[in-house]
């Protein structure tokens, strides 16, 4: 493990992880105010390397003013684990030897315990781990129809297995819309056959409060392709070898080992993926806070908690982790006020200038593009040209297309081009059999001319 102090006031190296690698990194460049930022981020997960280090900090009065009793306090709080090492305790003898007002320095560290103890970070941020999903069953609403997908004779042939995870609305009819690919593996080998099959599942009504029909949004399934007789599996060799790196507190390959358990049920042993996650987050390591919160949202592997899934994603998001930005931008549309519109639009717009906006997060920037009523958000003419980014193979909704369309010309005043999208829009939509209710009041809308938003 690499601390920025020695007994010599040196570095030594271990093998560090994510935002502590990073934060290393801007310390050995001398960039201690953002060295200070990433350790503080990972001390109030409770990672006890950061908060020593924001001892020596204070220490060496780096980026913050010299405070010889913060440095007690943050030194004392990291070496009260029993992973401590000796060297750690040592130092902070160090430090404790230079106090002068020990009821200061005993006041600074209360203070810091108080925020930072175990218990409350576990109380604050931690999932509460069970056995199997207690929640996440209860928000998935359920097929009354399935058309199994066919599997591709090449793949077969070569006995390749796989699997493909969409997401998707759900209308009050049942159908199945807005389908978008969120994984597939191996590459697109199983994508085309379930889109073709997915289109023809059916599901049940799901009410509202008052027993009417609704929409469900963003329903998640994963369609798994395997060979009788075979199962998607590892070596035993190379799992051991994974499992071993991440006793050893490896944070990918905690990630990972979750992430196969996750995915792979031909593995026997008793591993909660949720659990992997959060020895793989508590280190900064951002693929890893995304699942968790994700986990937490939909109460896979845990008990369900939306305010500590929220905590999470947004952690993962500031650390760059893309899918986070964009789970966290469709929380944020479905509430529609300005203030969570402009939240989402600043992720979208992140993942526009990186180049990664999938075909779901670009639906969902152009809608909101096309009918915010909000000046500062809305931009139609941006939200049309937006539309051509979509790989269209992967989104097979023109229904939903036609629909953005005419709502984009409907607010840059052109009726006309409205009426004329929403009405292929209708068209398709009565095709399919989806419910019409909301194209054809849009589309009486436009023809009076007035936009529906």
């Amino acid at each position: 493990m690499k601390y920025i102090l020695m007994l010599t006031f040196g570095l030594y190296s271990f093998t560090a992880t994510a935002d502590f690698y990073s934060a290393l990194n801007f310390y050995d460049q001398e960039q201690y105010s953002k060295a200070y930022e990433e350790f503080s981020k990972l001390a109030e997960l409770g990672d006890k390397r950061s908060q020593f280090n924001l001892g020596i900090m204070y220490f060496k009065g780096q980026h913050v003013a010299q405070d010889i009793n913060k440095a007690y306090a943050w030194t004392k709080l990291a070496t009260e684990s029993d992973l401590a090492t000796p060297d750690e305790k040592k130092i902070h003898q160090l430090i404790a030897n230079k106090i002068e007002n020990i009821e200061l320095a005993t006041k600074a560290y209360q203070e810091l315990s108080a925020n930072y103890n175990a218990q409350k970070i576990i109380n604050k941020l931690y999932p509460e781990l069970v056995t199997e999903s207690v929640a996440g069953k209860k928000n998935r609403v359920e097929p009354v129809k399935i058309v199994e997908p066919k599997y591709p004779r090449s793949a077969a042939l070569k006995s390749i297995q796989g699997w493909v995870r969409v997401r998707f609305d759900i209308d009050k009819k049942g159908n199945p819309r807005n389908i978008r690919i969120i994984e597939s593996f191996p590459g697109d080998t199983f994508v085309e056959n379930s889109l073709r099959s997915i289109r023809q599942w059916r599901f049940e009504t799901l009410k509202d409060e008052n027993g009417s029909p609704t929409t469900a949004l963003d329903q998640g399934y994963t369609l798994e392709f395997r060979l009788q007789g075979l199962e998607l599996t590892v070596a035993d060799e190379q799992y051991q070898a994974l499992a071993g790196k991440a006793q050893q507190g490896d944070a990918e390959s905690q990630f990972l080992l979750g992430y196969w358990h996750e995915k792979l049920d031909s593995l026997s042993a008793n591993v909660n993926p949720t659990e992997m996650y959060l020895k793989s987050a508590v280190q900064g390591y951002a693929p890893a806070q995304y699942k968790l919160g994700h986990s937490l949202i939909m109460g896979n592997g845990c008990r369900k908690d939306k305010e500590k899934g929220l905590a999470w994603l947004t952690r993962a998001a500031a650390n760059g982790q893309l899918d986070a930005q964009e789970y966290l931008a469709g929380l944020a549309l479905q509430t529609p006020t300005r203030e969570s519109q402009l939240l989402a639009l600043s992720y979208l717009n992140n993942l526009e200038q990186s180049d990664t906006l999938s075909a779901s997060a670009t639906i969902r920037f152009s809608w909101l593009l096309a009918t915010s009523a909000y000046q500062d958000i809305a931009d139609p003419k941006r939200a049309i040209k937006i539309l051509d980014h979509i790989k269209w193979n992967n989104y097979r909704d023109s229904v939903t297309k036609n629909e953005i369309l005419a709502a984009a010309y409907a607010a840059m005043g052109n009726f006309d081009e409205a009426v004329d999208y929403q009405d292929d829009a209708l068209d398709d939509a009565e095709d399919l059999n989806y419910d019409t209710s909301e194209i054809e009041a849009r589309l009486n809308s436009y023809r009076q001319k007035k936009t529906w938003f």
